[in-house]
C-alpha cells in the first residue's frame, strides 16, 4: 500500500509545503460556502418559525435535536477516523478500510434511527411526532453515509468539491422549506425534508469518489468488532460530545414549559449553525495534523499554534457581532414573538467562542491518537453540562439552559491545552496569543449598551473595529495573511 495521499496529478500534497496553503484555501472555501448556505438558512428559518409558531417550532427543533442526538451517540467518530487514517497511512484507492467503515456506519445509523423513534414513543410524543422522527431519522442515515464517503475528498484536500456538496445540501433544504411554507404544509412535511435532501447529495458524492474508494459497503461483524475495539475510546468520546452539546435542549424540554423550550430552541438553532464553523476550519487542517503527528512533531506544534491563533481571532470577531446584534438576529430569524430569546443568545454565543478554541484541541488530540484523553475530557464536560442544566433550567428556564451550554464549551477550551501540551511535550502550544486576543475583544462588547442604532449594525461595527485592531497590531500570522490572499 502506498504511504501517500495523492494530489490531483499523483503528487503527495500532504508532504509538500503546499499542504498548508491548500488547507487554508480549503478552510476559506468550506466556511464561505457554509456561511452562504447559512444565510439562505436564516431566510428559510425566518419563514419556518413564523409559519409554525412558538409551540410547533419548539416541537420541530426538539425532533431535529433528538435525531441528531442519537445519531451523534452512534457516530463513533468514523468519518474523522477515516480522514486520519487515509491522510496518515495510505491511498484510499487501494484500501478496504472504507468498505468496513461505511458498512459499520450504516449499521450504527440504523440503530440510531430506531432508538430515536423508540425514545419518542416512550417519552409520550404524539403519533405525528413519532412518524416525523422516523422520517427525519431515515434522512439522517442517508446523510451519514454521504459524510463517510466524503472523507476521501478531505483526505485528498479536495475541499472545493466537499464545499459544493455541503452547500448543495443546504440549498436543497432551504428550497424545500420555502416551497413547503408557500404550500402551507404542516410539521410532518418539514421533518420529512431530510430524505430527498440526503438522497440527492448522497448520489452526487458517490459519483465524485467512485474512482477513489470502494463504494460497496462490507457487512462483516467480526471486522466491525476489531475496528470498534481499536477506536472505542474515541467512539465513546464522540458519542459523549454529541450528547453534551444537545443534552441541554432535551433537558430544558423536560423540566420547563413549551414556551421556554421554544425560546431556548430559537437561540439554540442559531448557535448550532455557527458552531459548525470551527469544525470546518480545523477539520481542513486535520489531514496535515495527522501526517505531522506521524512523522514531524515540530510541524505539528507549529500547525496547531497557527490554527488556534487564527480560530480564536475569527471566533472572537464572529461572537462580537452576534453578542451586540443579538436582538436583531432573533427578530430576523424567529420574529417578535421570540424577543425574549435575545438574552439567551448572548449567553450561548459565549460558549460558541469556547468552541472555536476547543475544536483545535480536539482535532489535535485526534491526530495524535489520544482517544482516551478525549474521552476523559468529554465525559467530564457532559457531567458539568447535565448538572448545570438541572440546577439552572428549572428556576431560570431558557436562560439557565444557555448558561449550562456556555459553561461546557468554555471548560473544554480551558482544560484542553494542558492535556495537549502533555501529549506533545517537549513541544508546547503558547496560550499568550489566545489570551491577548480575547482580552482585546472585551471593550468592543460594550457596543451592546449603545442605544439609538440598530443592534445588527452595531454588531457589524464592533466586529469590524475589532478585526481592524487585530490587523493593525500585527497579531495575524504573516504566512496566514499571504495564504488568505492566495485563497
Amino acid at each position: 500500500m502506498s504511504n501517500s495521499v495523492a494530489g490531483e496529478h499523483g503528487e503527495d500534497l500532504l508532504a509538500t509545503s503546499q499542504a498548508g496553503p491548500a488547507a487554508v484555501r480549503g478552510g476559506v472555501l468550506r466556511v464561505g460556502g457554509y456561511l452562504f448556505g447559512a444565510a439562505l438558512g436564516i431566510v428559510s428559518a425566518a419563514l419556518l418559525f413564523r409559519h409554525l409558531g412558538v409551540r410547533e417550532a419548539g416541537r420541530y427543533v426538539t425532533v431535529m435535536t433528538l435525531v441528531a442526538l442519537f445519531g451523534g451517540l452512534t457516530e463513533a467518530g468514523l468519518s474523522s477516523i477515516a480522514v486520519r487514517e487515509l491522510s496518515a497511512s495510505g491511498d484510499p484507492r487501494t484500501s478496504t478500510l472504507m468498505r468496513d467503515i461505511v458498512g459499520l456506519r450504516i449499521a450504527l445509523s440504523t440503530v440510531a434511527a430506531l432508538a430515536s423513534v423508540a425514545f419518542a414513543a416512550v417519552a409520550g410524543y404524539s403519533s405525528l411526532l413519532i412518524v416525523g422522527t422516523a422520517l427525519c431519522a431515515f434522512g439522517y442515515v442517508l446523510q451519514n453515509v454521504q459524510v463517510t464517503w466524503a472523507a476521501a475528498l478531505a483526505a485528498r484536500l479536495r475541499f472545493g468539491w466537499a464545499t459544493t456538496l455541503e452547500l448543495g445540501r443546504q440549498a436543497f433544504t432551504v428550497a424545500g422549506i420555502v416551497v413547503l411554507v408557500l404550500a402551507g404544509a404542516g410539521l410532518l412535511s418539514f421533518l420529512a425534508l431530510a430524505i430527498p435532501a440526503g438522497l440527492a447529495v448522497l448520489v452526487a458524492t458517490a459519483w465524485l469518489v467512485r474512482r477513489d474508494i470502494p463504494l460497496r459497503p462490507r457487512f462483516d461483524p467480526a471486522v466491525w468488532r476489531r475496528l470498534l475495539r481499536e477506536v472505542l475510546p474515541f467512539a465513546a468520546a464522540t458519542a459523549v460530545a454529541a450528547l453534551y452539546f444537545r443534552v441541554s435542549l432535551i433537558l430544558v424540554s423536560l423540566v420547563t414549559d413549551e414556551r421556554q423550550t421554544g425560546l431556548f430552541g430559537a437561540s439554540f438553532r442559531i448557535v448550532e449553525v455557527f458552531i459548525t464553523i470551527p469544525v470546518l476550519i480545523v477539520g481542513a487542517a486535520l489531514p496535515i495534523f495527522s501526517r505531522a503527528a506521524a512523522s514531524d512533531p515540530e510541524r505539528l506544534r507549529f500547525g496547531i499554534q497557527r490554527v488556534v491563533d487564527t480560530t480564536t481571532i475569527f471566533g472572537a470577531t464572529l461572537v462580537l457581532g452576534i453578542f451586540v446584534g443579538a436582538s436583531d438576529i432573533i427578530a430576523v430569524v424567529a420574529g417578535a414573538q421570540f424577543s425574549e430569546a435575545s438574552d439567551v443568545l448572548q449567553i450561548q454565543c459565549l460558549g460558541l467562542l469556547g468552541a472555536f478554541v476547543s475544536a483545535v484541541w480536539g482535532f489535535a488530540l485526534l491526530s495524535l491518537g489520544r482517544y482516551r484523553e478525549i474521552l476523559m475530557i468529554t465525559c467530564g464536560l457532559l457531567l458539568v453540562n447535565v448538572v448545570s442544566t438541572l440546577a439552572l433550567a428549572p428556576a431560570y428556564g431558557a436562560t439557565g439552559g444557555a448558561v449550562a451550554t456556555a459553561i461546557g464549551e468554555i471548560t473544554f477550551a480551558v482544560v484542553g491545552p494542558f492535556v495537549l501540551n502533555r501529549a506533545i511535550a517537549p513541544q508546547r502550544v503558547s496560550l499568550l496569543p489566545i489570551v491577548r486576543a480575547l482580552l482585546l475583544a472585551v471593550p468592543f462588547a460594550a457596543f451592546a449598551l449603545v442605544g439609538g442604532v440598530p443592534p445588527l449594525i452595531l454588531g457589524g461595527f464592533a466586529a469590524g473595529l475589532y478585526a481592524l485592531a487585530i490587523w493593525m497590531l500585527g497579531w495575524l500570522p504573516v504566512d496566514l495573511v499571504k495564504d488568505l490572499r492566495g485563497a
